[in-house]
């Protein structure tokens, strides 16, 4: 007869990096919401500008303040301790990525002030700075996914892996708090109004 013996089940901790790109596949998502409402903005259709006035909401809060901020200053710190110099190497060139990106939003949002003090000229460049936004992003999220995070998985000691991942929650806690479904729930919103889904 078979002996009962009791298996314990790891529970196996998330990588640092598997965190991050959840992150991405909403970051993905806004992206798709933002070229859509880019589009009818161009083409002089009916969008609700408050559409983007919303996406810069979730850009700085979710993308930039909270998800770019474990990167640069949690992982990026932790690839270069291991040995792998930030001038030069990849995590140099995502940091200049995410200037780029930040530019795009910058153009955006001064698009957007303009277009809500009634200056309907504005509309190019709310649509540039979105789709430079857009571009960037578009570039720079298969870069981290397929080189810089197998990279830092390799580089990064299990134990340093460990306190990036309270240090990443920490970082959510702070910057994002309990806004985290706020911001899920507002890729769905725009998604269903948009229809990108």
């Amino acid at each position: 007869a078979p002996s009962l013996t009791t298996t314990h089940l790891e529970v196996r901790m998330p990588r640092p990096t598997e965190l991050l790109k959840e992150d991405h596949r909403v970051i993905e998502r806004m992206l798709k919401v933002l070229t859509a409402a880019s589009d009818r903005l161009d083409k002089g259709q009916e969008v609700d500008v408050s559409v983007f006035e919303r996406s810069l909401e979730f850009i700085r809060q979710f993308a930039d303040y909270t998800h770019h901020g474990k990167e640069e200053d949690i992982l990026f710190n932790a690839i270069e301790a291991a040995g792998i110099p930030k001038d030069g190497g990849p995590v140099g060139v995502m940091l200049e990525e995410h200037d780029e990106g930040r530019k795009g939003v910058q153009k955006m949002a001064q698009g957007r002030e303009k277009f809500k003090a009634g200056d309907k000229s504005a509309a190019p460049q709310i649509v540039r700075g979105a789709r430079d936004y857009v571009y960037v992003l578009r570039n720079h999220i298969p870069k981290e996914d397929d080189i810089l995070y197998p990279l830092a998985d390799e580089v990064v000691n299990a134990k340093v892996h460990g306190e990036m991942l309270e240090r990443f929650e920490a970082v959510e806690r702070e910057r994002l708090g309990e806004k985290r479904q706020y911001y899920l729930n507002m890729v769905d919103d725009f998604e269903r109004d948009l229809g990108t889904k």
